[in-house]
């Protein structure tokens, strides 16, 4: 016997007819369902339907902004690097000085933050470069992310080979000027 809802069946080519009747659905492959479940999910829904003017202007727009951040990130890197210097810390500002001779466990304190707000900063930069790809009007999740990792090699290459050398240069030159 075969149990199917509300009747028994001896064979089981008369089982599956009536489970279909039944719940029509029930023929759909599970797995097909999945399937397209999965595919439902990799659609970014915020750029479908989006105007080409503004999916050109956001290519535009995000490797300029991708441009801006590879010059400038060393900007704020640099400002979380100085935390763990103390004495360029009071440099900076004076009246820190004053705290920190009456709590010197704030030394401690800013010597511990500085590298996990650096490791923070740099995880906040792959949500970054994507928002930059979202402009870009990516329909798929794949070259969404294949955007996005274009853009953290670009932003890779230009901080280890350009953005070094020309700060080294320009210190150099600021060196000379100062003599």
């Amino acid at each position: 016997l075969h149990p199917t809802p509300y009747t028994l069946h001896y064979k089981l080519s008369a089982r599956n007819p009536k489970r279909q009747s039944l719940n029509p659905l029930l023929h759909l492959n599970l797995r097909l369902f999945d399937w397209n479940l999965r595919l439902l999910l990799q659609v970014v829904w915020e750029n479908v339907g989006m105007e080409a003017t503004r999916v050109s202007g956001g290519v535009i727009l995000s490797k300029l902004l991708t441009l801006a951040l590879s010059l400038l990130w060393t900007i704020p890197t640099g400002f979380i690097a100085t935390l763990t210097e103390v004495d360029s810390l009071k440099e900076l500002a004076p009246f820190l000085g004053d705290w920190l001779e009456r709590a010197p466990w704030l030394t401690y304190f800013l010597n511990l933050l500085s590298p996990l707000l650096l490791i923070w900063v740099v995880l906040q930069l792959p949500k970054i470069l994507r928002r930059f790809s979202m402009l870009e009007g990516h329909v798929g999740t794949f070259s969404l992310g294949a955007s996005t990792y274009a853009k953290v090699v670009f932003f890779t290459l230009v901080q280890v080979f350009f953005v070094s050398a020309i700060s080294a240069s320009l210190f150099d030159q600021l060196a000379r000027i100062v003599e």
